[in-house]
C-alpha cells in the first residue's frame, strides 16, 4: 500500500503478509479534528472499525490465553 502526496512527491509504503493482517483501515481527517490534515493508515486483524461487528461477522483473529500473536510490518519512506 502506497500514499503519496502532491504536489510534493512524498510517499509512504507499508507492506505486510495478508494472511496475517488481513484489514486494512484508513482514517482521514481533513480538518474536523487537526489543523492540519491528518492520515492515518493501519493493517488490522479484524474487520470493520467496531469489534462487535468484527465478532458477529467471525472476521476478527483471536488469540488463546497464554498464547502470542506477532507479525511483520515494513515501512518505507522517500520523496519526489
Amino acid at each position: 500500500m502506497t500514499l503519496k502526496r502532491k504536489p510534493s512527491g512524498v510517499w509512504l509504503r507499508m507492506s505486510w503478509a495478508s494472511a496475517e493482517l488481513p484489514y486494512f483501515g484508513l482514517w482521514v481527517d481533513e480538518g474536523a479534528l487537526s489543523h492540519t490534515s491528518v492520515v492515518a493508515p493501519e493493517p488490522m486483524t479484524g474487520y470493520y472499525d467496531s469489534l462487535d461487528v468484527a465478532w458477529r461477522n467471525g472476521r476478527v483473529s483471536t488469540i488463546a490465553p497464554g498464547l502470542t500473536q506477532s507479525w511483520t510490518l515494513t515501512i518505507q519512506v522517500g520523496g519526489g
